[in-house]
């Protein structure tokens, strides 16, 4: 029991020497934190000026132009240099401006590949004096030359080109192409109508033609479709292409509430003796294979009605036939017809029209009728 209080007592003083180690070590530690120095102050200059003048203005080729150094005489330990923009100018990255030292600054442009001269303003700057500012100016570029393209069309006033296509249709020499591109030209169609022109001839060399297929237009209107065509690096042509309206062999008429069966000439068609804003108008379909023409005739033959005396007015295009009668009857029954014929003369359909009048106590109700004992209103 002895030797161990004795080796206690031998302990405690090592203990505590040991936490007095510790405890210096940690002190020790902390000193050696030292706080980041302060920046250092730069010192006001008192000098900040070009070396030589000429160079507050810088002129550069535009293609591959080569950096130039301006020289700056100053003693200030740091300098600036930033773009001056105007309002609303964004900063330019055609050119690449570099400090290389307090004394000299790199001013490197891209090539300009614009047809037109630009220019940019810096300004160098440094603590304790006023700043200085230089320009650059950069010409203008070149314009790529461009191959040339022509066609032997004279174009109409408005600078468009045109062509007219027979109705009929078939190969259709549009134009020669001449240009001085190395690979020739090539040319596209296009139409609204699906299969109404092909082209021929896609591609060529200088003074070939270029040609297009039509096919025969018994639509009974205009159809039309674009050529377009490309040389190199030379303006495109476009070509307007017009296909004339046929004659007309066949021609139906329908109702205008019933567009499902077609009418059979002559067909009646009666007008009230007193008209109103309802009843003095009637308008049919009309599906046409090629160009037609509406007159009015006098009953049972071909003799147009003059104007002044014809009580009717007939009038087609666009896909119908409007019938209008001009003023209340206050005679006999009148009566007129009205026939769609093509070029040629030849009758495609014929309408027996007639007025009620105050002869006539039934209106309409035996004004005529269809062939066939059809209907013989179209009220």
């Amino acid at each position: 029991m002895l030797g161990f209080m004795k080796k206690i007592q031998f302990l405690i003083p090592a203990f505590a020497l040991a936490a007095l180690a510790f405890a210096g070590c940690s002190d020790d530690d902390t000193n050696n934190e030292q706080p980041a120095p302060a920046p250092k102050p730069v010192a006001p200059a008192t000098e900040l000026k070009f070396t030589d003048d000429a160079q507050a203005a810088l002129t550069f080729v535009a293609v591959e132009p080569q950096a130039q150094i301006i020289a700056l005489t100053t003693d200030a330990e740091e300098i600036k240099v930033e773009q001056v923009l105007a309002e609303e100018e964004t900063e330019a990255a055609w050119c690449k401006v570099t400090v290389k030292s307090v004394e000299q600054v790199e001013v490197a442009p891209l090539t300009n590949t614009t047809t037109a001269v630009r220019s940019i303003k810096y300004r160098i700057s440094a603590e304790g004096v006023e700043p200085i500012e230089f320009t650059v100016t950069q010409d203008a570029g070149e314009e790529e030359a461009k191959n040339t393209l022509s066609v032997d069309i004279t174009p109409n006033e408005g600078g468009m080109y045109t062509v007219n296509v027979a109705a009929a249709g078939g190969q259709v020499d549009v134009a020669t192409v001449t240009t001085d591109a190395p690979e020739g030209w090539t040319a596209e169609v296009e139409s609204s109508l699906e299969g109404v022109c092909t082209l021929d001839t896609a591609s060529g060399a200088t003074g070939e033609k270029v040609t297009v297929t039509f096919t025969q237009n018994t639509t009974g209107s205009m159809r039309m479709a674009t050529l377009t065509i490309a040389a190199g690096t030379a303006e495109e042509i476009t070509i307007y292409l017009t296909q004339e309206v046929g004659e007309a062999s066949e021609v139906k008429l329908y109702e205008q509430d019933n567009h499902e069966n077609a009418l059979t000439s002559p067909y009646a068609v009666a007008f009230d003796k007193d008209l109103t804003d309802e009843n003095k108008r009637k308008e049919f379909l009309v599906e046409a294979n090629g160009e037609y023409e509406v007159k009015v005739v006098e009953t049972g033959t071909s003799d147009v009605v003059a104007e002044d005396t014809a009580w009717l007015e007939a009038s087609g295009g666009y896909g119908s036939l409007v019938l209008i009668a001009k003023s209340s009857n206050t005679g006999a029954e009148r009566k007129v017809d009205v026939i769609l014929v093509n070029k040629s003369a030849v009758e495609l359909f014929r309408l027996n029209v007639t007025q009620a009048g105050d002869s006539t106590p039934d209106a309409g109700g035996d004004a005529g009728g269809e062939t066939g004992g059809e209907e013989p209103s179209v009220e």
